[in-house]
């Protein structure tokens, strides 16, 4: 059995809050496929994300644990606004990248050594990025779903973060 491990970013969900709890549960309002085989997926557990928001709170999320019937590979379904691996929401970080650092004042109680980061980790990024987006785009005969180049990401529209790691994730070239 290949156990390997895979993400799928969800656009149209809800967050549960229950009574008494700190835990927000994220509820898929979409039916999502395996990216490798187009399987159905079957709800094997949940796990705990902490997500830091732009205001400095943190929600602790509950994520599903998904099996797919036929290739057995395990996914986790994330909300849009988890970019995989990364602890700030999308918004936050989509912003951080955009703006210069003003020393001592780091966007969304983020520290300036943190934006400096996630500023490296996109630009040592930034062509591998462009030629999926581009790929992307042949496969499915479609206009770019972010602006291309990417740089200057000034010139990008709002929510650009969200849509490009949708993309990419779902795709299984993240």
């Amino acid at each position: 059995m290949l156990n390997s491990l895979n993400m799928i970013i969800i656009k149209h969900y809800r967050l549960e809050r229950k009574e008494a709890s700190a835990l927000f549960y994220v509820r898929s309002r979409e039916k999502s496929h395996c990216p490798w085989c187009e399987g159905t997926f079957k709800v094997i557990g949940s796990r705990k994300r902490i997500l830091y928001r732009q205001d400095g709170s943190a929600l602790c999320l509950v994520i599903r644990r998904l099996r797919c019937t036929d290739c057995k590979r395990i996914s986790h379904e994330l909300p849009d606004v988890v970019v995989p691996y990364k602890r700030h929401e999308a918004d936050t970080i989509a912003q951080a990248m955009t703006e210069p650092i003003a020393s001592g004042h780091g966007i969304g109680y983020c520290e300036d050594s943190t934006i400096r980061r996630w500023k490296l980790w996109f630009f040592l990024l930034r062509d591998y990025v462009e030629s999926s987006v581009r790929s992307l785009m042949e496969i499915f005969h479609c206009s770019a779903f972010v602006r291309l180049p990417l740089y200057p990401l000034e010139c990008q529209s709002d929510g650009w973060l969200k849509i490009l790691v949708r993309n990419l994730v779902n795709s299984g070239r993240w």
